[in-house]
């Protein structure tokens, strides 16, 4: 995020838990192990008290950075929410 890593390192087919992030516009990079070749960015839009889903999917070579603005709904007593993501 803006030339920071935030959540360590993501290995391919994994995932990160939230993280907080600074309100406005900020670059999303996705790199390479070695922590300095980039793979992918994207240039966002982050609003205050909104969540956000960030995928990244697609081949090495054509990465897609992907940002969902998250409504996640309030289940009903007794269930759960889940959310499915395809991303081949």
């Amino acid at each position: 995020l803006n030339d920071t890593q935030l959540g360590g390192t993501i290995s391919a087919g994994s995932e990160a838990g939230p993280l907080d992030i600074p309100v406005g516009s900020r670059t999303l990079s996705v790199r390479a192990a070695d922590g300095t070749t980039e793979l992918a960015s994207s240039r966002e839009t982050f609003a205050a008290d909104t969540e956000y889903t960030v995928v990244v999917g697609g081949t090495a070579s054509n990465l897609l950075v992907t940002v969902l603005g998250d409504a996640i709904p309030t289940p009903a007593a007794g269930q759960s929410f889940v959310r499915f993501v395809n991303a081949n």
